[in-house]
């Protein structure tokens, strides 16, 4: 199978292994989009500022964009992750999201990121789409980036922040107690279990808090664990100490790769729901061994890793919807650029690449990914020229 192309003049051309977009069936993912023009020129009214407000506005548009020649409108989106550089911005933010958003609801998470590859950027965000199904909206609550839910067909998205409550002690284990049980209501809400989970991503604002975590977070799950990731990264509530977000599938997915899962591991190395793969975040470290520093030997591990579970599921690299990507420092994007570039052929699937912590040691990158059975036959929306 071979996929289609589509490619574009109305997007900045990409200045890494990346595509702006990838549609199979009626599943459409948007990888980190900002607030360029097609010139890589960033959105503001001033040389040698930048503008949050104006950066927003423009990521919003070039959103727009991306859904229309993907044959898709805002209606179908149903979840939205935005990276803001400095997470003071947040009420600017806001009001430009809410212009976009018109009162819409989707699963929206922000969290913070410390920059971006492009210089003086400040906002990215990425999505999903189910085109041309009617979804329904469950548990929105203060806030939308801080409680947010969407249901569509078999499928469930959610993003939940653990909040102290008012007036009460500032305990990490009692706001992951609250945060599982609002999720777990959530879901039940929806009518779907925990069970149900095939993909977990954590945010965590102290990489201090990652045992209390790992406690209450195996009150909740049971093995076969979800697939997911732990990142460290700042939270857009400087008292809040936790995200999660979560993707269900109605009558959960199958373990993949369970020979290669270490002793103690809080997420499965991948789980199949139906046609679709989730990969968990992988990282270019062995346990018990000493990690190599080089980032471009790291990413090429990584993506053998990663490799392997696709091979098991009698998928190859091609078959790679989007990635995620970590990493702990801006100075190694050339390295991790060099081993993931080795990975991944045009027409590139989207990606999001950002910067955060991570929890295993000596990791500098972490490389996580969702994939299709049919991902090699995909519609890629990209700009055509060199990188």
């Amino acid at each position: 199978m071979s996929k289609q192309v589509i490619h574009t003049d109305r997007l900045m051309r990409p200045i890494a292994h990346f595509s702006h977009a990838v549609r199979i069936g009626n599943l459409l993912h948007i990888g980190a989009t900002a607030g360029t023009d097609a010139a890589r020129q960033l959105a503001g009214s001033t040389r040698g500022l930048a503008d949050i407000q104006a950066q927003t506005g423009q990521m919003f548009d070039n959103i727009g964009t991306v859904l229309e020649l993907s044959g898709a409108t805002i209606d179908d989106v149903v979840r939205i992750k935005t990276y803001l550089a400095d997470t003071r911005d947040l009420e600017k933010y806001r009001r430009g999201y809410a212009a976009w958003a018109v009162g819409r609801e989707f699963s929206h998470t922000v969290v913070g990121s410390a920059g971006f590859p492009l210089p003086q950027a400040l906002v990215e965000a990425d999505l999903v789409a189910i085109i041309g199904e009617g979804k329904r909206k469950r548990g929105t609550g203060a806030g939308a980036e801080l409680h947010s839910s969407v249901s569509i067909g078999d499928r469930h998205f959610c993003s939940v922040t653990a909040m102290p409550e008012r007036g009460a002690p500032d305990d990490p284990a009692a706001q992951f107690r609250r945060a599982f049980d609002r999720l777990v209501s959530t879901l039940t809400a929806a009518q779907f279990q925990v069970r149900d989970v095939a993909n977990v991503h954590v945010t965590l604002a102290d990489i201090r808090d990652a045992p209390a975590f790992e406690t209450c977070y195996r009150t909740v799950f049971a093995e076969p664990f979800p697939s997911g990731s732990i990142v460290v990264a700042q939270l857009v509530d400087a008292n809040a100490c936790m995200q999660i977000e979560t993707v269900c599938h109605a009558g959960g997915g199958q373990l993949i790769g369970g020979e290669l899962a270490s002793a103690g591991v809080l997420f499965s190395p991948a789980m199949l729901a139906g046609d679709e793969l989730y990969i968990s975040g992988q990282c270019g470290t062995s346990e018990g061994k000493a990690a190599d520093t080089n980032v471009e030997t790291q990413t090429r591990q990584a993506w053998k890793r990663v490799s392997r579970l696709l091979a098991q599921c009698g998928m190859g690299n091609a078959h790679v919807l989007r990635t995620n990507n970590i990493l702990t420092d801006w100075r190694y994007y050339a390295a991790f650029n060099a081993g993931y570039g080795a990975n991944v052929i045009e027409p590139y699937p989207p990606r999001a690449t950002v910067q955060g912590g991570l929890l295993p040691a000596g990791a500098r990158v972490q490389v996580e990914g969702i994939a299709h059975r049919r991902g090699d036959a995909a519609s890629v929306l990209t700009v055509p020229g060199p990188i």
